[in-house]
C-alpha cells in the first residue's frame, strides 16, 4: 500500500514538474518583455529599431552624398533675382543722388533672413506679418560713401 502511495505522489510530481517549467518560461519570457518596452520607452524607440535593424527587418538607409562647390546654389538660388535687387537698389540710388547708374559700385550682397515682413526697416503706423522673410542686404557705394538696401518679397527698402 505504501508503495501505490509512493507511485501516486510521484506521478503527481511528474506531471506537475513540466507545468511549472513551462510556467517558469512564460515568466521569463514576460520579464523580457517588460525589460525590452521599458528600455525602448527610456531609449525613444531605439532598442526595437535596432533589433529590427540586426533581424533584417528594417533595410538600412543609403548615405546621401555630400554636395561639391559646383553643387552648391548661392542663397536664394537665384543669381538673376539678386541682379534684380541690386539693379533696383543702384536705380533708387541714382536717383536720389541725381547721377549715373554707372558711377555706383556694389560693395557687397549678403543673405538675410528678416524676422518680420519689414526687413529692418519698419515704418510707424504700419503692421508686419511677423514671418521669417528671407532676402538680402545690398551695400553700395557713391562719392566714397556707403548706401544699405534691405531686399527681399519682389521688393528693396532703404532705412536711411
Amino acid at each position: 500500500m505504501k508503495t501505490k502511495i509512493k507511485k501516486k505522489v510521484v506521478r503527481r510530481l511528474v506531471r506537475r514538474k513540466p507545468k511549472s517549467v513551462l510556467r517558469s518560461k512564460w515568466i521569463i519570457a514576460g520579464v523580457i518583455l517588460v525589460a525590452v518596452v521599458i528600455l525602448n520607452a527610456v531609449s525613444g524607440g531605439g532598442v526595437i529599431t535596432a533589433a529590427k535593424v540586426l533581424l533584417g527587418a528594417v533595410p538600412t538607409s543609403t548615405p546621401i552624398p555630400t554636395p561639391t562647390p559646383a553643387d552648391i546654389v548661392p542663397y536664394g538660388g537665384d543669381l538673376k533675382q539678386q541682379d534684380t535687387y541690386t539693379g533696383i537698389a543702384k536705380a533708387d540710388l541714382a536717383k536720389k543722388l541725381d547721377m549715373s547708374v554707372s558711377d555706383i559700385q556694389v560693395i557687397s550682397i549678403t543673405q538675410k533672413d528678416w524676422s518680420d515682413t519689414s526687413m529692418g526697416c519698419p515704418k510707424r503706423n504700419q503692421m508686419y506679418s511677423q514671418v521669417v522673410t528671407p532676402g538680402y542686404v545690398i551695400v553700395l557705394q557713391a562719392s566714397e560713401k556707403n548706401y544699405t538696401y534691405n531686399a527681399g518679397l519682389e521688393k528693396v527698402v532703404s532705412c536711411q
